[in-house]
């Protein structure tokens, strides 16, 4: 500005006042055609994330996260006295997701969640736990009574941070008992994951099972249950973090839906920018410079 930087109010009053409505679909057709044009995602993963100091309510909303190249492609707010499974549908109208598999935790787990991702023309790999009791008991009675020989396995060993872990993906792909009982939209595969960690010199286990209607290779399979994760500790935690997002203290809905678009805006650029091991600490203290922040957004706009 010509003189001094506009009053901490003034910005209150102009976040107060832009319409989220009509902001968040400028941000969500700016982030489909940059993911477009650089060749789209295999994976969108969606989960839930608190605004902590958001209104005297906090706002509670549903990400969509490109695992591939590292973007939010939207988000849907949950409504009062409603949960995840009123938002999810709602957000997955919004998705391009011909061609692409949508992974959820286990809320998601829902008949209806399930047909509009197969009528999207999508595929789903989802959670499965026991608010879905009967397909979980009969799931997990698939893989200890069928022998190996039926199924496709994948072992997979990873080592770091002091500890040792390997994980044993078995796919089944024999689902018309399940199919005749339950009757589930689009089921193709069931998985099963375990997963086995030894931490000073204590090994425990674990066993997750997964319901997907997309056919592929174990591996494949293991690469976008683990990539799920990225939307927690690449996308939330930076927000928290590195965007100090449960920090700010912003009382009315208006402001907290339109600093979520911005930092989620922001946050989109640095990633499009972020090359080798620069972090985005450092990315985002050169924008100090303004001539920076404009070359950054330059490259991102024309990408």
């Amino acid at each position: 500005m010509p003189s001094h930087a506009p009053h901490h109010d003034t910005f209150r009053y102009l976040l107060n006042g832009i319409d989220p409505e009509i902001f968040y679909p400028w941000f969500e057709n700016l982030t489909d055609n940059i993911v477009s044009a650089l060749g789209g995602s295999e994976a969108i993963a969606l989960d839930g994330k608190t605004l902590r100091n958001s209104t005297h309510h906090p706002l509670h909303l549903v990400n969509a996260w490109c695992t591939s190249n590292r973007m939010v492609l939207g988000f849907e707010k949950v409504r009062d006295k409603t949960n995840e499974i009123k938002a999810i549908p709602l957000l997955l109208k919004t998705l391009d997701l011909k061609g692409r598999v949508v992974t959820i935790d286990a809320i998601a787990a829902q008949r209806d969640i399930c047909q509009r991702i197969i009528d999207l023309e999508g595929d789903y790999c989802i959670s499965l736990k026991k608010n879905q009791k009967t397909l979980f008991e009969d799931v997990s009675c698939y893989f200890q009574d069928t022998s190996e020989d039926f199924m496709a396995i994948f072992e997979h060993h990873d080592k770091g941070h002091g500890r040792i872990e390997s994980r044993t993906c078995r796919v089944f792909e024999d689902v018309t008992g399940l199919n005749e009982q339950h009757n589930w939209p689009g089921l193709t595969s069931v998985i099963e994951v375990t997963r086995r960690t030894i931490l000073n010199n204590k090994e425990t286990r674990e066993i997750q099972y997964y319901i997907s209607s997309l056919k592929a290779s174990p591996e494949r399979l293991l690469t976008l249950i683990r990539n799920h994760w990225h939307i927690e500790n690449r996308l939330h935690w930076v927000l928290d973090v590195t965007f100090n997002q449960d920090k700010a203290c912003i009382r009315t809905e208006n402001t907290a839906l339109n600093m979520d678009i911005m930092r989620k805006v922001a946050l989109n650029v640095l990633n499009f920018n972020k090359a080798g091991n620069r972090s985005l600490r450092s990315l985002q203290r050169s924008c100090w410079n303004p001539h920076n922040p404009i070359t950054l957004l330059q490259k991102f706009y024309h990408s």
